[in-house]
């Protein structure tokens, strides 16, 4: 996979995330219309992806900025900060 196809794929995956938060703060709650494209989006995902890129792409998408807003940050052995970004998050899957 490209950069450019890394980019928008997380780009899209993070407007589904939100467009869908948005929408359960409003009192719908999408899960059921949307599960048959997260199962796909998960397979294709688990063919693209090892289970540790696939964990760090997960945390950067759902995990990574917390319900109150909070951002959470993740650091490699040396301490230095990772994932803070698509970039950086690109930088971290392709590393191993």
């Amino acid at each position: 996979m490209k950069y450019k196809d890394f980019e928008t794929l997380i780009t899209k995956l993070q407007g589904l995330h939100n467009r869908s938060s948005a929408l359960y703060d409003l009192g719908v709650d999408t899960l059921t219309y949307n599960e048959d494209f997260y199962m796909v989006i998960e397979l294709l995902m688990d063919q693209a992806f090892s289970d540790y890129n696939r964990d760090w792409i997960e945390w950067f998408l759902y995990e990574r900025v917390t319900y109150s807003g909070e951002i959470l940050k993740a650091h490699d052995a040396e301490g230095n900060e990772i994932c803070y970004d698509i970039k950086s998050l690109w930088k971290e899957v392709t590393a191993t």
